[in-house]
């Protein structure tokens, strides 16, 4: 089935809206996070990023109900079922979010014992704790109405809802500022900004679906599906959030609030980058979903191109500038940091490679390969980063955190590969790994860019080693690809 010019018109304004409001949001916590710890305190900020850490951990891993609510809602077509199906999600997702904040409630207390807080710092726990408890119940419930939006094929409305809670952000930081309200005018301006994706989606839901619909049945007919299907993708999610969020709480404990404050600026940008580069493959849900087998390999193409291109342009600069950006950013008082930050290059070179494949299996073949897959990687990972972080060393830890999904990356390309019709064979194993060699050559040739005196010399070579490894390895994929499939 050939998509119409209006499904390749939504297409195309919902990949412009990622991109836009993708690079605006990254941009702007960049700008942002040096005035945060200006007003707050590098030790009070620190306090907040291990609060926003579990937001972030729950709320993109969401126990796998989003995309779970996207495959099964996209197959419904009784307008009646449909608003009965999003009753239940909706539900399932706000007693998710109740369960979650009585867990934070207790656990989180719990894990600030371990750290080293003044006095002066512990007097902004009584407004923290519930502040992110509430956060993170609203950002939950934020979730499901943002999946049932995919689902309608407007992701662009969380885009932009997103992009007016950045700069209500940067206003809030203005007032706390002129105000003098310090760490608690910063705190409850980025609480308040991660609410209104949420508020802006939930109204967008309610005008497409109207009042909720309860029916006795609809936990059997959908409910249980639902369940079963989210289960399979919280285990993926999950374990790759919990990845990159781990390495955070160990340098928390270990090193104290200052250290958690820079690397958490660190975990800040590296999960902008994948959020980024997640909100250019999301607007491809829903041709993948409703695009006939013959038609997935032009999608995953066309997916992949576009998410692998963004994570060059997005690693190269990381690679070879991260002393510039450490010293104008956060200042030189987190030089300790401009390794860590060129290590996050290679997490953000994995990553591109994995989304797209991982969101291809997921919505057309078995979610099941994803979740063990990244499981794995989590379990890999988790000892390397604790035998790292006993060092102190927290370039070595994050080396720790990225090194396995970059290697696993091969598993990933050919479970994508045999999803859009090529077959199992030595050379579709070979071909996957002659391209996680060609990144690892990408990633010695820009470290060694990196040593080059002059910065900008040393970004211009990478820029071409860039091209030239983007356009060989398009030729080797097109040409392996198109060949199996006029074979196969």
């Amino acid at each position: 089935m050939n998509s119409s010019p209006r499904q390749k018109s939504r297409l195309t304004g919902n990949i412009v809206w990622n991109y836009f409001s993708g690079i605006a949001s990254i941009v702007g916590l960049l700008l942002l996070y040096p005035f945060a710890i200006a007003i707050s305190g590098a030790e009070a900020y620190g306090l907040w990023v291990l609060a926003f850490g579990a937001i972030q951990l729950f709320t993109l891993s969401d126990f796998g109900l989003g995309t779970g609510i996207v495959r099964l809602l996209a197959v419904i077509k009784d307008p009646l079922e449909r608003r009965r199906f999003v009753t239940l999600a909706t539900t399932i997702f706000l007693s998710l979010g109740v369960l979650l904040l009585a867990i934070f409630s207790v656990a989180f207390p719990a894990y600030l014992n371990t750290v080293s807080i003044n006095a002066q710092v512990a007097k902004l726990l009584p407004l923290l704790v519930p502040l992110t408890g509430f956060t993170l119940f609203v950002s939950i419930a934020g979730r499901a109405y943002n999946a049932v939006l995919w689902a309608e094929d407007r992701p662009d409305i969380e885009r932009k809802s997103s992009l007016a809670g950045l700069i209500l952000r940067a206003a809030g930081y203005a007032v706390s500022f002129w105000a003098g309200w310090g760490a608690v005018g910063v705190i409850l301006s980025e609480a308040i900004s991660l609410m209104i994706p949420a508020v802006v989606c939930a109204i967008a839901v309610f005008r497409r679906y109207s009042w909720p619909v309860f029916h006795r049945g609809s936990f059997s007919i959908h409910g249980l599906p639902l369940l079963k299907m989210s289960g399979v993708l919280f285990i993926g999610s999950f374990a790759l959030l919990a990845g990159s969020q781990f390495p955070l709480y160990v340098v928390g404990t270990t090193l104290g609030l200052t250290a958690a404050t820079a690397f958490g600026g660190l975990m800040r940008l590296y999960q902008s980058c994948r959020l980024l580069l997640s909100w250019i493959a999301n607007p491809f849900i829903h041709p993948i979903m409703t695009s006939t087998k013959e038609g997935l390999l032009a999608l995953y193409k066309r997916c992949a191109g576009l998410v692998w291109s963004l994570g060059l342009l997005l690693a190269i600069p990381v690679f070879i500038l991260s002393k510039d950006i450490i010293d104008i950013w956060l200042g030189r008082s987190s030089e300790f940091a401009q390794g860590a930050l060129a290590m996050l290059g290679i997490g953000i070179l994995a990553d591109a490679v994995i989304q797209p494949a991982s969101q291809l299996v997921n919505l057309r073949r078995n979610p099941w390969l994803i979740s063990l897959a990244n499981m794995g990687v989590l379990l890999l990972s988790i000892p390397l980063i604790l035998w790292a972080s006993s060092s102190g060393d927290i370039t070595l830890t994050t080396l720790a955190t990225v090194v396995v999904p970059f290697v696993a990356c091969p598993l990933y390309l050919i479970w994508a590969w045999q999803t859009v019709g090529l077959r199992w064979t030595k050379e579709l194993t070979v071909n996957a790994a002659l391209l996680i060699a060609a990144l690892a050559l990408l990633v010695l040739v820009l470290l060694l860019f990196r040593a080059i005196p002059i910065p900008i010399l040393g970004l211009a070579l990478a820029g071409l080693s860039e091209l030239a490894v983007a356009a060989v390895g398009y030729l080797f994929i097109r040409r392996r690809m198109g060949a199996q499939l006029a074979t196969g």
